[in-house]
């Protein structure tokens, strides 16, 4: 039996029920399925720091995004979805090591957001708040993650919910009034790693 991604990018079990009309806000989203490089080169969806790190941090490479370079942390913004209140998801392509890469909501600049991230050690789920260059764990131990699952953060007030393959499974609360950005994006650069994310997709609750 072949089982068909959806329009989307996503297998059946990825499918997620907050993207169920009349909540179905795609604000931003990007398969990678293009030539190999740098992500910033490869289209104008992506904006990137350019005060820190350098340019490359983030390659597309096989359809896939991954990041690279110890020293080149960047983040990289997608288009504003003009709400505090969002979401942010990708499929997960590697979990042998760390991606290097927050997945981010209300995300300033590299030093300003909330992530969520995959473990180096553990494969498991992370969420993390970043001010001001200090980060604070939301939560460290949450389930491990596998290859081909959709991982997705959620932002709502003051509160954040963590899921894999639509099952939430971690939540808690930001306190964080600092955070007001309405953009969502990607921090990346901590560590060399193959390419790691499929299907981007990002927009408002």
């Amino acid at each position: 039996m072949c089982i068909v991604p959806n329009k989307d990018g996503y297998l059946p079990w990825q499918v997620d029920p907050h993207l169920i009309a009349p909540r179905r806000d795609k604000g931003a989203s990007d398969d990678f399925n293009r030539a190999d490089g740098p992500l910033e080169n490869s289209t104008p969806f992506w904006t990137r720091d350019g005060v820190v790190g350098g340019a490359g941090a983030a390659i597309i490479s096989n359809g896939m995004l991954g990041a690279v370079g110890t020293a080149q942390q960047s983040c990289y913004y997608c288009p504003d979805c003009g709400s505090t209140d969002q979401y942010v998801q990708v499929v997960v392509k590697g979990v042998s090591g760390s991606p290097g890469m927050f997945v981010c909501c209300r995300m300033t600049d590299r030093s300003n957001f909330v992530g969520l991230i995959v473990n180096t050690g553990t494969g498991g789920l992370e969420v993390w708040k970043n001010i001001g260059g200090s980060y604070t764990a939301l939560t460290t131990n949450g389930p491990p993650v596998n290859v081909n699952d959709m991982i997705r953060l959620e932002v709502q007030g003051n509160n954040w919910r963590a899921y894999i393959n639509t099952v939430q499974v971690r939540n808690g609360t930001i306190d964080a009034p600092s955070l007001t950005s309405t953009r969502q994006g990607l921090m990346c650069g901590f560590i060399n790693q193959n390419p790691t994310y499929d299907n981007f997709l990002a927009g408002r609750l």
